[in-house]
């Protein structure tokens, strides 16, 4: 994974805090999973950050432990963690850092694979995720939709959220630097404000934009079955001749 990354956001891993909730995705992910899936085992949240996903996960009474490479993140979400009365199990690291014995009923992993660069190495994590999960077990990643994300012949993108306190103001700019594996260069300014408290963010990386295509076909390859993609949590999956939609999930099942 790109480590240029997971290293520019320790110094603005309090902001995460103030990035708004995943409700939605949460809901999202246990319809999918469904009670016959909780009873699967636990779900691994990969890039789990200061636990928007986790710590609700885990409030409604589902096992879950967390991974990231950020430490000041893990801090975050441990302190955050003890505030809510649930003492979240996290761990510092990637996927292939779990042993080899572990299984989970699901992994999530939402905002990740942008910042694999190399196919193979993508190749590996999907084969990974499938070696770690029990039959019947879900993968659920995100990513940006390219098409829909960047403006027209402008390369940049922005996105205001408003809470009941506060906003989340985003704004990216591209510039491409592999027009034929869909590599960029990515300029990221957040600014978060709530209860009069501002957060700012300016971070570089670099990320790679996959083709839906070419991502079911490798999760096949890697034994997964059922792969479906979903656009802005849209009930029914779309195909890849008619994508809308700025976020896109996809889940694979295995057999």
């Amino acid at each position: 994974m790109n480590k240029t990354f997971t290293n520019n956001y320790s110094p603005a891993a309090d902001m995460w805090d103030n990035g708004g909730g995943m409700d939605q995705e949460l809901n999202f992910y246990l319809e999918l999973l469904g009670p016959q899936g909780t009873a699967n085992g636990q779900t691994l949240v990969m890039e789990c950050g200061t636990g928007q996903f986790l710590l609700p996960l885990l409030q409604r009474g589902h096992a879950a432990i967390g991974m990231d490479e950020n430490k000041a993140k893990l801090e975050n979400l441990r302190r955050q963690g003890n505030l809510a009365g649930c003492c979240p199990v996290v761990s510092q690291g990637s996927l292939e850092d779990i042993e080899s014995s572990y299984r989970f009923a699901g992994i999530v992993a939402f905002n990740t694979i942008l910042h694999i660069l190399k196919t193979d190495e993508l190749a590996l994590f999907f084969k990974t995720a499938f070696e770690h999960l029990n039959p019947g077990g879900l993968l659920l990643f995100s990513h940006d939709n390219l098409f829909e994300t960047w403006r027209p012949k402008q390369w940049s993108f922005t996105d205001t959220t408003c809470f009941d306190d506060g906003f989340k103001r985003l704004e990216k700019t591209f510039t491409p630097t592999d027009h034929l594996r869909g590599i960029v260069e990515m300029q990221q300014y957040c600014i978060t404000s709530k209860k009069g408290l501002t957060h700012h963010s300016y971070t570089t990386h670099t990320v790679r934009f996959y083709p839906m295509t070419e991502l079911t076909l490798m999760l096949e390859e890697s034994g997964f079955e059922q792969v479906r993609t979903h656009a802005d949590l849209a009930p029914e999956p779309v195909c890849d001749t008619d994508v809308k939609g700025r976020v896109l999930y996809i889940i694979a099942t295995k057999p």
